[in-house]
């Protein structure tokens, strides 16, 4: 229901569910390439929380790094990006050391810039598929070599 009614927004919403009683917590709404604002963490304790977020078309499916915020929230488990044609899953549950994470969200943007850019790709792949594609294959390569509890999954509609 969350894609049907963001499906053609212009700009992102996140929301803030507790998935074990299905209760919206918190919502922002933020512009056309980012959701921002401040994130009552207070209202998130002793609950099990999932966010759920929209990336509009024309931007990358895939998480980002702003996406990995979810490492630095100990009380988000998981969070759903909704794409155009496919939705992921973040799940990160625990707590991280903060060095760690600001080392995993540099090299997922260094891996977003440069396949923004196609920067350092190889010619054979520029050739086989877009730079979206790219940016997800070198994303789930990095997020798998990290060996850390952190799983990301896509999921394609159907």
């Amino acid at each position: 229901m969350f894609r049907r009614k963001t499906i053609n927004e212009k700009t992102e919403w996140e929301f803030y569910i507790d998935y074990e009683n299905n209760e919206i917590i918190h919502c922002l709404h933020g512009k056309a390439t980012n959701v921002g604002g401040w994130i009552h963490s207070q209202l998130m304790k002793n609950k099990k929380i999932l966010t759920i977020h929209n990336h509009i078309k024309g931007t990358y499916s895939a998480p980002s790094c702003e996406n990995f915020e979810i490492l630095e929230h100990e009380f988000e488990d998981y969070e759903i990006i909704c794409a155009e044609k496919e939705f992921w899953i973040l799940e990160a549950k625990g707590k991280f050391n903060e060095e760690w994470i600001w080392d995993v969200k540099r090299e997922i943007y260094e891996i977003f810039k440069n396949c923004d850019t196609l920067k350092g790709i190889p010619n054979e792949k520029i050739h086989q598929t877009n730079s979206n594609i790219i940016y997800e294959n070198e994303l789930k390569i990095f997020i798998n070599n990290l060996k850390s509890n952190i799983k990301l999954t896509k999921k394609e509609y159907k």
